[in-house]
This record gives C-alpha cells, structure tokens and sequence, in this order.
C-alpha cells in the first residue's frame, strides 16, 4: 500500500517519506520516524495543532471529526504493528458536556496517535482541506 520515496538524507536519519492512498483514491503524502532525536513528524504535529487552533478553532465538528478517526482506523488497520486507537471522537450529549479545551486535548490526542501511526499526513490533508464552516469554532 505505501511506496517509499527518496532514500537519501531522510534514510539515514532513520526517516522515510512514503505516499499512501485512502479509500477511495484520496492520495497523501507521510512522514515515519524512527525512535531517536527530535523527529520531522514532531515538527509536522506542532504545525498541524498550530493550524487546527487558529481562528478561535476548537475542533472538526462531530461528523467531520468521526470521518477523520474512521480514516485514520481505516489507514492503520494494515500496519504491522498493533496500535491501539486513541477514543473515539466526542459526540453525542458529551459534545454539550465537554469544554472546548478538553475538546481541543481530544483532538491533539488524536494527531498525536496519528504521528506515531504514522498516518499524521493524512490528518493534515483531511484538516487543511476542511472548509471552514465544518469548525467548530469558540
């Protein structure tokens, strides 16, 4: 499912970059690190909170946020390696019951996961290319 790309500095570094394709033909591009230094994917995820808070954005809305963590699931459900999967998104009356902060935790919570699935280029894909209304916004 994934094709390795550009074996140079990045593989020495214990870093590999690779193309993967969602169901349904969505293309995205990912970044893997291997346990050691302060990795790119670390830098992609603080970019990728950074985005998902700016203009008084919370979190993806209930529906978007459940088609994000199915993605997400769907994506690392062939890994090798057994991950087990953050919560799911809040929805339902803990949505009414829950803090926008605790919702933005949530969230990064799951980038995070997606970080170490290496699945946070699909997160980043799904979230820069949500319109803004689909924000829940404070």
């Amino acid at each position: 499912m994934s094709l390795a790309l550009g074996r140079s500095k990045e593989v020495a570094r214990g870093e590999a970059d690779a193309c993967d394709e969602a169901p349904g033909g969505l293309r995205w591009f990912r970044s893997c690190s291997l346990p050691g230094p302060r990795s790119r994917g670390a830098a992609e995820l603080a970019s990728l909170v950074e985005f998902a808070s700016r203009s008084n954005r919370v979190c993806p809305k209930p529906v978007y946020w459940s088609r994000l963590y199915a993605m997400l699931l769907a994506g690392s459900a062939d890994r090798s390696k057994s991950r087990i999967p953050p919560p799911p998104p809040i929805h339902g009356t803990e949505w009414a019951i829950t803090s926008s902060v605790m919702k933005q935790m949530w969230l990064r919570d799951h980038l995070e996961w997606a970080e170490r699935a290496c699945m946070l280029g699909l997160a980043s894909s799904f979230l820069r290319e949500m319109p803004e209304g689909d924000w829940f916004v404070d």
